[in-house]
């Protein structure tokens, strides 16, 4: 095979009338601390079949992506004012070659190895250290048609997705069509080094491993760091089947397969937190239980797409489910409050999942066999700050209704919601990753009928509110695609910095303020919030103990999520051998986070740990 060069030119941007840069005010751009660390080309070499658009659609594609990434067009150079490294935007262009091969591409494919002399061939070489410009490209066309683009780009100018988003550009810029997105200019103020710096992994010994000859105390010199700082460089060939049989897994049952380098990227990316020991991610969750299965998905392949139409098939299977699994919860509850289920004077059920009518409320009623003249009230769309809710409204039933016993119940399935990953909205990823099904029930009374009766904890106060500057951190959306799930803004932060608002409004008449000495019950709506407010009110690891065991082991069930807490709470207490069922102590507060942002906020005051019925 005989490759000729026909042609070597530089090419300038090509401005038209709008562009995202400003070239007066813009001379320079400083490199970041990671761009300081390399000062290297890389190359690589992408191949097409016909039909291929011409040379020169090309070169003035090429022109007019580098009127916005016209860091390419550039010179590596000094910064007057600091000296250091950086880009200067003189537009001096891009060298880009043309060239032909006297064979057809697939005589010569696979390409073999990277270091092969075809490959060295098909992309600019720099070997002679002679290149001036920071973006090569050559483009050589095979006799069948087809076409090869390689391309040889300074790594300081940018890593493998910003090369990546380049070439997208140009592609785009050739077909005629806007370029989305538009690169980021300022990336000095991207990548600003913490001070101090904070290291969350380490990945020496994971990552970066010290060869064996340079484990011998001997063979390292104080002086000489680079013996710390070998770096390895492994290369993986993925076989045509392993790759055939990586996509039809990944995309079984969806509506329109996952590219291939989807695919690949979300393989490498599971490998690489396996072998950090990440693979419970960060969500902290261990476990959690979930009504969908395999067959439930297989039968409804549009549960499994992003933003199908769905909600039809969401809502046969939430209308009739969600009953029956506060069905099982009820149960419980009443068994171990002791007394005929003939006593329920009002329900009060809460869901997001779903909306049908009657509700779900009526549907528990016939399940349970409450008399028919039990006073409902049914709590839909409400969210993760209804565990609270549903306290604070039994709690007013109960106190305003001599004799009341209110059965309260929060049932959810995550069916309504649960969807396939999308790129452009990750907000919704994060639900799929913390969000699981759960139910729970807890009796509510005034004037508890002692001994019959043991009350677990008095709800002594309850108020919600709305987080000031929260509108649109969380949103849900019920559509045709089901329940499509929004977090907007800083979730964790917000209800961090209005916490301890809350908790002094909430004890200044009772004159607590030493928020160690009450026990808590969190919604865990992740491990961020539950670190936050653990951090900015000074908490002891053990005051979020069942808020966080809660999320391992069942994951984020919305507003079932503090009964499930109260419940472990009162567990610990008695397995420790507490004194009270708040951890030995007399006060706590439960608290909800929701859409809105909505807080809740119920005072709590333990019972003594006796024998008997609990109510």
């Amino acid at each position: 095979m005989e490759i000729a060069i026909q042609s070597s030119k530089t090419v300038k941007p090509a401005y038209g009338g709008s562009r995202s840069w400003d070239t007066q005010a813009m001379e320079v751009v400083p490199l970041t601390a990671f761009d300081e660390l390399v000062n290297e080309y890389m190359s690589s070499i992408h191949a097409f079949y016909p039909p291929a658009p011409s040379n020169a659609a090309m070169e003035e594609g090429l022109a007019k992506a580098l009127a916005e990434h016209r860091e390419w067009a550039g010179k590596l150079t000094a910064d007057r004012s600091t000296g250091r490294r950086a880009i200067l935007l003189n537009d001096a262009g891009a060298r880009f070659i043309e060239a032909t091969a006297d064979v057809a591409l697939e005589a010569v494919m696979p390409l073999l190895t990277p270091s092969s002399a075809l490959v060295q061939r098909l992309h600019p070489s720099i070997s002679d250290g002679t290149a001036e410009e920071l973006m090569l490209v050559q483009i050589t066309r095979f006799a069948c048609g087809s076409l090869v683009l390689g391309h040889t780009m300074h790594h300081a100018v940018g890593d493998g997705f910003a090369i990546c988003q380049c070439l997208l550009a140009w592609g785009q810029a050739t077909r005629g069509v806007a370029i989305d997105p538009l690169p980021v200019h300022d990336r000095e103020s991207f990548f600003v080094p913490r001070d101090p710096p904070k290291v969350e992994f380490e990945h020496r010994g994971v990552e970066l491993t010290v060869p064996e000859e340079d484990k011998n105390p001997s063979n390292i010199n104080d002086d000489d760091a680079s013996n710390n700082d070998v770096l390895v460089t492994h290369k993986l060939h993925f076989s045509r089947e392993f790759i055939s049989d990586l996509k039809s897994a990944a995309s079984a049952g969806m509506p329109r397969p996952y590219s291939l380098m989807q695919c690949l990227m979300a393989h490498l990316w599971r490998c690489i937190t396996m072998a950090r020991g990440l693979t419970g991610d960060k969500s902290m969750i261990r476990k959690r239980h979930m009504l969908l299965t395999e067959e439930i998905l297989e039968q409804n392949p549009s549960l499994c797409a992003h933003m199908a139409p769905s909600l039809d098939a969401r809502h046969d299977i939430v209308v009739a489910e969600v009953p029956k699994l506060g069905r099982a919860a009820a149960e419980v509850a009443l068994k171990e409050w002791g007394r005929p289920r003939s006593q329920v004077t009002h329900l009060v059920f809460c869901t997001y999942s779903g909306v049908d009518m009657p509700g779900a409320d009526y549907q528990l009623t016939r399940l349970l066999g409450l008399r028919p003249s039990v006073s409902r009230l049914m709590l839909y769309q409400q969210g993760c700050f209804a565990g609270g809710t549903v306290l604070r409204v039994a709690k007013d039933l109960a106190e305003n209704n001599r004799g009341a016993r209110v059965l309260v119940v929060c049932s959810e399935i995550n069916a309504i919601m649960f969807r396939g990953p999308s790129e452009a909205h990750l907000d919704s990823l994060v639900g799929q990753t913390l969000f699981g099904d759960g139910a729970a029930a807890v009796i509510v009374g005034a004037d508890a009928d002692e001994p019959v009766e043991r009350p677990l904890f008095q709800l002594v106060s309850a108020r919600q509110s709305i987080v000031p500057d929260s509108e649109g951190a969380i949103e849900g959306h019920l559509r045709e695609a089901g329940l499509t799930f929004h977090l907007l803004k800083d979730v964790p932060g917000l209800i961090a910095g209005n916490i301890e608002r809350a908790l002094e409004d909430a004890f200044a008449a009772i004159g607590v303020s030493d928020w160690n000495s009450i026990f808590w019950v969190v919604h865990p709506g992740g491990p961020a919030i539950l670190d936050k407010v653990e951090a900015t009110v000074g908490l002891d690891a053990t005051r979020m103990r069942a808020s966080r065991h809660v999320l391992s082991e069942y994951g984020n069930m919305s507003s079932a999520c503090v009964l499930f807490i109260l419940d472990e709470v009162r567990r610990r207490s008695l397995e420790d051998g507490c004194s009270t069922t708040g951890e030995g102590m007399d006060w706590g507060v439960l608290f909800g986070f929701g859409p809105g942002l909505t807080m809740e906020t119920v005072v709590l005051r333990s019972a003594p740990i006796t024998g008997g019925p609990a109510a």
